[in-house]
């Protein structure tokens, strides 16, 4: 905390502190009946020395997890701003993410700007080569793309020119494997979320926790 206090102390500027702080503000931050009152107290007093706000954020109530069959869950992370911040950025604003392959539950802020658009680039992945029809499909388009080459071409240009063909055909190739991805991964979130919101007021089973690892 007395890195916190330095930085809360003298910048001048907008001030937003983020991350895991290992700290609770209230009984209703953990789903355990283990508190420590003078922890909680301490926390709370260093905001309010500070006048801090903390940025309202949607999704999970908690944060983190010891991921046990029967697990306790902690608010522990957030976001706190001074009011500088808070008149600077009026529309910022905080959700978490379902929690995957981790003990906490990522966080995303946005500061309410206005996010440009950057270009995509294409690149090789190379998870490609997992999938069990990668290497066929890369064969059959390379093949096909010898009849598309001139008679006296020498090997450079016919090198270059299957290579175009290729890397056309793993952009189409690649737009609709990221689409069934995408699809399989909405639906497996979309029950880790229903899960998670059922885990939030006690509902699930040390077999349902089982489960979610599962499908985390």
């Amino acid at each position: 905390m007395a890195e916190l206090d330095s930085i809360c102390s003298t910048s001048s500027l907008p001030c937003l502190i983020g991350g895991d702080f290992n700290l609770i503000r209230s009984t209703e931050e953990k789903s355990s009946d283990l508190y420590n009152f003078s922890l909680m107290n301490s926390f709370n007093d260093w905001i309010g020395k500070f006048q801090l706000i903390e940025v309202k954020r949607s999704g999970a109530k908690f944060t983190w997890t010891n991921k046990q069959r029967v697990p306790v869950m902690v608010k522990l992370d957030r976001y706190l701003m001074t009011s500088s911040w808070e008149e600077k950025f009026p529309l910022c604003s905080a959700w978490s993410l379902p929690r995957v392959g981790s003990d906490h539950w990522p966080i995303i802020l946005d500061s309410g700007e206005t996010n440009t658009t950057k270009t995509r680039y294409f690149f090789f992945e190379n998870q490609w080569t997992l999938l069990p029809d990668f290497i066929p499909s890369v064969q059959q388009v390379w093949l096909q793309s010898l009849d598309k080459r001139p008679a006296a071409c020498s090997a450079i240009n016919a090198w270059h020119g299957s290579l175009g063909t290729l890397r056309q055909f793993l952009k189409g190739w690649n737009i609709q494997k990221v689409g069934e991805q995408k699809k399989e991964k909405n639906e497996l979130l979309q029950i880790l979320n229903a899960m998670d919101g059922q885990a939030e007021v006690g509902e699930l089973s040390p077999t349902e926790w089982e489960y979610r690892y599962e499908i985390e």
